[in-house]
């Protein structure tokens, strides 16, 4: 093939169907990362400050302050990990990526959260039962 040519196009991939739902992704899903960070974030709040509401963790993550010294490691490990909660989640917004994480974390169907978000957002608790503790578990290992 030289210059001029162009490239033959792969007729398997020209024959696939794709529909409109497939090519956008729905809103109120969380990749796999997104769904680490938010759980990551949660459990941070829960063993630093547990009565805080989900949406000051950015502030805690920019100049917040620890108690003991487990804490204050616990607080730098996770500013290490979830620096980009911080960020506005557009650019030139100014509502955080993390408001719009918890948002569509709180939107997800309950048997794939490992927390328990109030309706209004202010309270969360880890669930107690099977898998989710695990996962609750595994983080707080990671934080420790």
């Amino acid at each position: 093939m030289n210059l001029r040519q162009r490239p033959q196009t792969n007729p398997m991939l020209t024959a696939l169907p794709v529909t409109p739902a497939s090519r956008a992704p729905r809103l109120s899903q969380l990749s796999a990362r997104q769904l680490f960070d938010v759980e990551l974030g949660l459990c941070l709040l829960a063993a630093i400050s547990p009565s805080a509401s989900p949406a000051t963790l950015p502030d805690l993550l920019i100049d917040g302050t620890a108690q003991t010294a487990k804490q204050r490691r616990s607080l730098d490990k996770a500013r290490l990990m979830l620096a980009q909660l911080t960020q506005p989640s557009r650019p030139g917004g100014t509502r955080s990526l993390w408001a719009d994480l918890l948002d569509r974390y709180a939107r997800l169907p309950h048997d794939t959260q490992a927390f328990d978000i109030s309706c209004d957002g202010e309270r969360f608790s880890p669930k107690s039962v099977g898998f989710f503790r695990n996962r609750v578990r595994t983080l707080t290992h990671l934080l420790a």
